[in-house]
């Protein structure tokens, strides 16, 4: 790997011997570098990534001038929470606009199937290729995929649960009495809440603004008051406060299927 201004909180690019795919990871305050002009002024896929109310968000676009649209993207007030860009460019004029619609897509349904981050946007459009453009973009995927894991961004990779039994993964409830409302699990990363949850359609009024927040950018995935897809949060306290539209302590609340709280089972009290 080689890090473009020799820093690696800047400007980085990601190559691989024998694949002209390159991967570039630019930091917002980095945009109007003039060094990026030979490198993403070109068709390309780009990722915007940040965080917004402990949330992570992810929005995937596709341009044949990736650095024009970042730089529109930059004086967006809608994109206000992304701090870095990830671009997906190739050498010898390799992508072209028809490789980087279907690339858009391809990448999309790969971060929306892995759950980890929130996705703002429509499902892209994917284009129409040969089959011989299609088989080669294959190996394009996975070798742009492994360079954008190795640059320390996890969109593509699917959550791990924390905890397993026996080889079997352990969830923790959120029971009314012995109604069973919402279950989750645990990962490295915070907490997931699974499809299938019940969400209350209330909220206190001293619920935190950004379990609010959450609250409302996830709407469309509710449906009759049930989650349609599985969520990940950045601890089991936002996890329990989305589910509930209150604020509360997740180690108090979630529970094992023994009815051990969550604080307890990880040794905190």
């Amino acid at each position: 790997m080689f890090f473009e201004l020799g820093d690696p909180t800047s400007i980085c690019e990601a190559f691989m011997d024998n694949f002209n795919g390159v991967v570039h990871k630019i930091p917002r305050s980095y945009i109007y570098e003039s060094k990026l002009q030979d490198e993403i002024k070109k068709p390309g896929v780009y990722f915007l990534t940040g965080i917004n109310n402990g949330e992570h968000k992810l929005y995937v676009g596709e341009s044949e001038d990736v650095l024009e649209r970042i730089k529109s993207h930059e004086k967006d007030e809608k994109r206000s929470w992304f701090s870095d860009v990830i671009v997906i460019t190739s050498e010898q004029d390799y992508l072209n606009k028809a490789k980087v619609k279907y690339l858009e897509n391809i990448y999309y349904d790969l971060a929306t199937k892995a759950g980890r981050y929130s996705l703002e946007q429509t499902i892209p459009t994917k284009s129409k290729l040969s089959k011989v453009d299609e088989g080669s973009l294959v190996e394009f995927v996975k070798k742009t995929k492994m360079m954008i894991s190795a640059l320390g961004y996890k969109f593509f990779d699917e959550v791990e649960a924390m905890d397993e039994v026996n080889n079997e993964r352990v969830y923790f409830y959120f029971k009314k009495g012995t109604q069973q409302e919402a279950k989750g699990y645990r990962t490295k990363e915070g907490f997931v809440v699974c499809r299938g949850s019940y969400i209350s359609p209330t909220e206190t009024k001293s619920v935190h603004s950004w379990i609010k927040d959450s609250r409302a950018t996830n709407k469309p995935k509710i449906v009759d008051n049930y989650l349609t897809e599985d969520l990940s949060f950045n601890s089991s306290s936002f996890a329990i406060g989305f589910v509930t539209g209150s604020s509360r302590s997740g180690n108090n609340v979630w529970t094992t299927a023994e009815n051990m709280k969550l604080g307890e089972y990880i040794g905190v009290y």
